[in-house]
């Protein structure tokens, strides 16, 4: 079916063996406590091993248990297995259907352990309660999971750099004028395939700037001044979709004073404008300088006095801004990138550094699925051509692709699937009848990066039942692939957009694009963002276009600002940044591909443009427990409400405190080793010892060494110095301290609020 490669993905055990910082206080609900029969029992929050098929997690996790009349308690350990479900908003995952595999308590005797293990399978049970999302991402070093490789391109886009003001203005292959119905056979027209509002006449181009009008001879300069707009320009409809156009009538061109630098592309490309000569400003415990002066991500390294200028998940360096040439750098990036404080002003690009554990937490995320049922009848789909279906061959598969709609179709033999938010129809006819498809021929899943089509094969279908589809989507369809040394945002090829006329007009239907004005993984949010600043006035937008019944004019680049955008859609209007109909949209600090109407600001998934018809997974991070979308009333599969429980451990009500004598700090972990541990002094850790209850230090001698830097994670100067016996080993000692980092990290997103990022860019505003 899919191209999957197996792979381990094991990350960075060095960089967490910096990571031992103290554990939150019941930020999550961790631990779980019981009261019964005078026995008091805690469970710690499981340390999760693997995640198969990003459906069921096995793990182990700590727990403790004080018998009647005794003062001090066991510790022992549980290996479970669970079904989970995700919820990306809340940043948690609620597992059911928990079963314990195994129960050990160190250092009991066997008729002890017999005892224990029977009271801890009668009466605990952790099913339906929620474990951060980011905790598990980050725990799963040394597990195998499948992920899909894309094979990207590295090529470099148009990099121009200015010292004064400049605007970068794309054109979406060759510019395409397209004619004004109200004017009917008026001498004017506008560019279609840019979002700047460019119009011809007699022609002579002008071209409207936030300082005044601009004009050409050609769509691509150079330009100079307008000294006067034609008069039939006053004949401009009334209407939203020239408000702006005709506010500027009286504006006059641009002063001679004021006249800033013009870049126009036809190719995919991105603009670094700087506020006079580039000012540098180094990042602490590196040789690398950020460039503050300008809105770009742009980096220098001392040692190898090269440029590094960041955009899409992809690094590119240069030894000169103005000439170049600029080379794909991810694979060949300086060790000091890694060294780059999380907590500080760039910390955010941690993400696109290869090896780094942000890195590894991005990728390892990418392939979770995003989950919806689908309801067979309420969901419809129509699919409209501009004139007759036109189909065109996928190259490497016996595959059609439709060019002339905003729909993805894809011809299959006889028979026609289409994918639209996320979801899959099939039909016999290329026009419909649409039905939700059961299933999806394996070679859909074989197309290359290489086709427009290819983050279709990011949308699965899991499950089915006579009413209901269970849907699914990886990061791929939202543009973010995984690929060899790291991270990247969008496949890196270019598609050539399709053109026709039909009806008297241009129609205009653009693919997704890579460079789309300094696009970045956002760690705050777990999607991408985009660029803004000199690249456009409203926000780009790369949809369809053409005039719409209701009077719409479409237009759309591939270049993006404050708005966000659209790739891929249908219609946009770029005075109110609002959008229709699907395709890719970026804004709010994240790109993800939705539809059917609303502004870019907010951030639904997909599934949210099928209203009733899609149901999503909601996990209540408090007390009432979350519920998996359902298609029935089972649990998975058959996708019903998860069966609502008060208390996870059953038999007793968790106390507000944790319970009498019970701690409320989810401090406590199990080890690779079978015992117990929690962290000690001095960044060191204890284990406990059942025979005389009491925590020891543990030696860990030179362990510590050879760390990241301080900054690197929370804790990281705190290295363990004990040498109390009794000892521990390496593969203990690094796996403790990536579970401390992991549940550390994971409380602070859990629920949704999802801290870190920093600030973007050297101009120190927030993205």
């Amino acid at each position: 079916m899919k191209r999957l490669i197996l792979c381990a993905l094991t990350v960075l055990a060095a960089a967490f063996v910096a990571a031992t910082v103290p554990a939150a206080a019941d930020q999550t609900g961790w631990p779980k406590t019981l009261e019964k029969d005078g026995y008091k029992l805690s469970a710690y929050q499981p340390q999760v091993d693997s995640w198969d098929n990003y459906s069921t997690i096995k793990g182990h996790y700590a727990l403790s248990l004080t018998g009647p009349n005794q003062k001090d308690p066991w510790y022992g350990i549980a290996d479970v297995s669970a079904k989970t479900v995700v919820d990306f908003d809340k940043r948690a995952v609620q597992i059911s259907d928990v079963k314990i595999d195994k129960v050990a308590f160190p250092l009991l005797s066997a008729d002890q352990l017999k005892k224990l293990d029977a009271f801890v399978r009668a009466n605990v049970n952790i099913a339906n309660a929620a474990l951060p999302l980011d905790t598990i991402l980050l725990n799963m070093e040394n597990s195998k999971i499948q992920l899909r490789e894309t094979k990207i391109g590295t090529e470099p886009p148009v990099i121009y750099t200015s010292q004064k003001p400049a605007m970068l203005v794309v054109y979406d292959g060759d510019p395409i004028f397209s004619g004004i119905k109200e004017l009917k056979d008026a001498d004017l027209q506008f560019a279609v395939n840019t979002n700047w509002n460019v119009f011809k006449s007699a022609n002579t181009i002008y071209l409207l700037t936030g300082n005044g009008w601009l004009q050409s001879s050609s769509a691509l300069g150079p330009w100079q001044p307008a000294a006067q707009l034609p008069a039939v320009m006053q004949q401009l409809p009334d209407t939203d979709n020239w408000k702006d156009v005709r506010s500027a009538l009286t504006i006059g061109g641009v002063p001679q004073a004021k006249m800033p630098t013009i870049w126009v592309s036809t190719k995919p490309a991105e603009a670094i404008v700087f506020g006079g000569e580039p000012k540098l400003k180094g990042i602490s415990g590196t040789q690398l300088s950020y460039v503050e002066n300008t809105d770009a991500t742009l980096l220098f390294y001392k040692p190898d006095k090269r440029w590094y200028y960041f955009t899409s998940g992809r690094w590119f360096a240069t030894t000169n801004l103005t000439s170049g040439p600029w080379v794909f750098a991810n694979n060949t990036l300086p060790k000091d990138f890694s060294k780059i404080p999380a907590s500080s002003q760039f910390g955010w690009v941690l993400s696109s550094v290869p090896g780094t554990p942000q890195a590894q937490e991005a990728i390892i995320e990418a392939g979770v699925p995003h989950e919806a049922w689908i309801d067979r009848q309420q969901a419809t789909l129509t699919v409209a051509y501009s004139g007759d279906p036109q189909f065109q061959p996928i190259a490497g598969t016996t595959l059609q692709y439709a060019v002339n709609t905003n729909v993805d179709v894809i011809k299959a033999g006889d028979v026609y699937y289409a994918c639209k938010d996320a979801v899959w129809f099939t039909s016999s006819s290329p026009t419909g009848p649409w039905i939700v498809a059961d299933s999806i021929p394996d070679e859909i899943y074989q197309i290359p990066s290489t086709s427009a089509a290819y983050a279709d094969t990011f949308v699965t279908v899991e499950e089915s039942t006579e009413s209901s589809v269970l849907c699914g989507y990886s990061a791929g369809y939202g543009l973010g692939y995984w690929w060899g040394p790291g991270w990247y945002y969008g496949p890196g090829w270019y598609y050539p957009p399709y053109y026709g006329m039909w009806g008297g007009y241009p129609w205009y239907y653009p693919y997704p694009r890579t460079y789309i004005g300094g696009a970045w993984y956002n760690p705050a949010t777990g999607g991408w963002g985009a660029g803004w600043g000199v690249r456009g006035p409203y926000g780009g937008a790369t949809v369809g276009s053409g005039v719409t019944g209701n009077g719409a004019y479409w237009r759309g680049g591939s270049v993006y600002g404050p708005n966000g955008g659209i790739r891929g859609g249908s219609i946009y209007n770029p005075n109110t940044g609002n959008w229709y109909r699907g395709g890719v949209a970026c804004g709010g600090g994240s790109c993800q591909r939705w539809g059917q109407g609303g502004n870019v600001n907010n951030r639904p998934t997909p599934y949210s443009s099928w209203g009733n018809a899609a149901r999503q997974p909601n996990v209540n991070t408090g007390q009432n427990l979350g519920q998996r979308p359902g298609a029935g009333t089972a649990n998975r599969p058959g996708g019903g409400n998860a069966p609502g429980v008060s208390n996870p451990i059953a038999g007793g009500n968790r106390p507000g405190g944790g319970g009498p004598g019970v701690s409320t700090n989810d401090n406590v972990f199990s080890g690779r080793d079978g015992n117990v541990y929690k962290p000690g002094a001095n960044g060191g850790w204890a284990q406990y010892n059942n025979q005389n209850r009491s925590w020891q230090n543990v030696n860990t001698g030179n362990l510590g060494a050879n760390l990241p830097s301080a900054g690197t994670y929370p804790g990281a100067a705190n290295r363990p110095t004990t040498t109390t016996q009794p000892a521990m080993n390496s593969n203990t000692y690094r796996g403790l301290q990536q579970s401390n980092y992991a549940r550390s990290a994971g409380a602070s997103s859990f629920g949704g609020m999802r801290g870190g990022g920093g600030f973007r860019g050297g101009g120190g505003r927030g993205r």
